[in-house]
């Protein structure tokens, strides 16, 4: 396992050392669009909680987790 451990440390090295936005800016784009796509999702649900009278039981856009996620803060 330790062998194996070292062949992906020194592949990963070897392959994103002189161009590190290769990886790291495709992981910062996928955070990107996910959180865009919460925040859409988080404007829908407040919009449609304004313009469609629905139970005002219903928990606050702010109260729920998945406008955290999206604040990204």
């Amino acid at each position: 396992m330790r062998g194996f451990l070292d062949f992906v440390s020194l592949t990963f090295h070897r392959e994103f050392a002189r161009r590190p936005m290769h990886f790291f800016g495709n992981a910062g784009a996928h955070i990107f669009f996910g959180g865009t796509f919460l925040r859409r999702r988080i404007l829908w649900d407040k919009f449609d909680s304004i313009f469609v009278f629905e139970d005002p039981a219903q928990r606050d856009v702010t109260e729920q987790p998945m406008f955290h996620l999206g604040a990204g803060r």
